[in-house]
Protein backbone atom coordinates (compact mmCIF):
# COMPACT_ATOMS: atom_id res chain seq x y z
CA UNK A 1 0.00 0.00 0.00
CA UNK A 2 1.51 3.45 -1.23
CA UNK A 3 1.62 6.87 1.10
CA UNK A 4 -1.05 9.43 -0.13
CA UNK A 5 0.33 13.23 0.25
CA UNK A 6 -1.30 16.23 -0.95
CA UNK A 7 2.03 18.39 -1.60
CA UNK A 8 1.66 22.39 -1.98
CA UNK A 9 4.10 24.92 -2.58
CA UNK A 10 2.89 28.05 -3.32
CA UNK A 11 5.92 30.20 -4.20
CA UNK A 12 6.81 34.08 -4.94
CA UNK A 13 9.17 34.12 -7.28
CA UNK A 14 10.77 36.33 -10.16
CA UNK A 15 10.48 34.69 -13.31
CA UNK A 16 14.00 33.11 -12.84
CA UNK A 17 13.04 30.74 -10.12
CA UNK A 18 9.79 30.15 -12.19
CA UNK A 19 11.60 28.87 -14.96
CA UNK A 20 13.55 26.73 -12.82
CA UNK A 21 10.44 25.41 -11.07
CA UNK A 22 8.77 24.54 -14.61
CA UNK A 23 12.12 23.08 -16.03
CA UNK A 24 12.26 20.78 -12.62
CA UNK A 25 8.57 20.01 -13.09
CA UNK A 26 8.78 19.08 -16.60
CA UNK A 27 11.91 16.22 -15.78
CA UNK A 28 9.68 14.72 -13.15
CA UNK A 29 6.87 14.60 -15.74
CA UNK A 30 7.07 10.58 -16.00
CA UNK A 31 7.32 10.02 -11.77
CA UNK A 32 4.55 12.61 -11.15
CA UNK A 33 2.27 11.25 -14.04
CA UNK A 34 2.26 7.56 -12.51
CA UNK A 35 1.13 9.59 -9.13
CA UNK A 36 -1.95 10.59 -11.39
CA UNK A 37 -0.41 14.52 -11.24
CA UNK A 38 -0.83 16.13 -14.77
CA UNK A 39 1.76 19.14 -15.40
CA UNK A 40 0.48 21.52 -17.41
CA UNK A 41 3.11 23.74 -19.01
CA UNK A 42 3.06 27.42 -18.77
CA UNK A 43 3.39 27.69 -23.23
CA UNK A 44 0.39 24.68 -23.07
CA UNK A 45 -1.90 26.89 -20.40
CA UNK A 46 -1.43 30.05 -22.61
CA UNK A 47 -2.59 28.63 -25.95
CA UNK A 48 -5.32 26.48 -24.14
CA UNK A 49 -6.52 29.76 -22.98
CA UNK A 50 -6.05 31.36 -26.21
CA UNK A 51 -8.14 28.61 -27.61
CA UNK A 52 -10.89 28.78 -25.50
CA UNK A 53 -11.44 32.63 -25.08
CA UNK A 54 -11.76 32.74 -28.87
CA UNK A 55 -13.74 29.70 -28.89
CA UNK A 56 -16.09 31.72 -26.60
CA UNK A 57 -15.80 34.85 -28.66
CA UNK A 58 -17.04 32.94 -32.01
CA UNK A 59 -20.01 31.35 -29.65
CA UNK A 60 -19.30 27.62 -29.18
CA UNK A 61 -20.64 26.10 -26.55
CA UNK A 62 -19.79 26.61 -22.68
CA UNK A 63 -19.60 22.66 -22.32
CA UNK A 64 -17.61 21.84 -26.15
CA UNK A 65 -15.26 24.73 -24.73
CA UNK A 66 -14.47 23.83 -21.41
CA UNK A 67 -14.08 19.64 -22.27
CA UNK A 68 -11.57 21.10 -25.21
CA UNK A 69 -9.67 23.39 -22.48
CA UNK A 70 -9.32 20.83 -19.79
CA UNK A 71 -8.42 18.20 -22.76
CA UNK A 72 -5.52 20.58 -24.20
CA UNK A 73 -3.94 20.69 -20.56
CA UNK A 74 -4.31 16.73 -19.36
CA UNK A 75 -4.08 15.59 -23.28
CA UNK A 76 -6.72 13.31 -22.74
CA UNK A 77 -5.11 11.28 -19.90
CA UNK A 78 -6.78 10.56 -16.57
CA UNK A 79 -5.59 12.22 -13.61
CA UNK A 80 -5.95 12.54 -9.90
CA UNK A 81 -4.44 16.19 -9.49
CA UNK A 82 -3.86 18.95 -11.88
CA UNK A 83 -0.88 21.36 -11.10
CA UNK A 84 -0.38 24.51 -13.24
CA UNK A 85 0.55 27.75 -12.33
CA UNK A 86 1.57 31.34 -13.39
CA UNK A 87 4.76 33.31 -13.71
CA UNK A 88 5.69 36.60 -12.94
CA UNK A 89 4.89 38.07 -16.56
CA UNK A 90 1.54 36.27 -17.24
CA UNK A 91 -1.54 38.99 -16.28
CA UNK A 92 -2.79 37.77 -12.94
CA UNK A 93 -6.75 38.67 -13.98
CA UNK A 94 -6.23 35.39 -16.07
CA UNK A 95 -4.37 33.09 -13.39
CA UNK A 96 -5.70 29.51 -13.71
CA UNK A 97 -6.40 27.47 -10.80
CA UNK A 98 -5.45 23.66 -9.67
CA UNK A 99 -8.27 21.25 -9.88
CA UNK A 100 -8.42 18.28 -7.77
Amino acid sequence: MGIAMDIRIFIGAHRKAGLHIENILAQNETLLGEQGIIVASHAAQLSAFKDATMAVDAGDKEQDVRDSYINALTKGVDFKNWLFWTAADVDRSHDLHAKN
